[in-house]
């Protein structure tokens, strides 16, 4: 027979659960900062590959490589919008084109 003794403290389990959830959201934080700091890393790559297609000739090894790179970029671009999808779920992660001739 179980007496109200051998029942678990409500307040020591609650209190289990805040710090879990604290912790989780410090994590949540973190990854959402590195993922933002890795894509503002990404961004002049992306600008340098744009230029680079203007100078590599159709046909050559160097498009090639420039094929390699931007598969590579676009890859590390969807992880990112992963994992700030997910440490953002509120948020939409979708780039606007911008016209920097007006």
């Amino acid at each position: 027979m179980r007496t109200i003794l051998d029942f678990p403290k409500p307040l020591a389990r609650t209190d289990d659960l805040r710090q879990r959830d604290e912790r989780l959201q410090a994590m949540k934080a973190l990854v959402g900062q590195l993922a933002h700091s890795f894509n503002n890393s990404l961004a002049p790559l992306a600008g340098y590959l744009t230029l680079l297609w203007d100078e590599v000739p159709t046909g050559t090894p160097g498009e090639q490589y420039l094929r390699k790179v931007e598969s590579s970029m676009h890859r590390s671009e969807s992880y990112i919008t992963t994992i700030l999808q997910a440490t953002h779920p509120e948020r939409e992660f979708m780039p606007k084109p911008t016209d920097l001739t007006s």
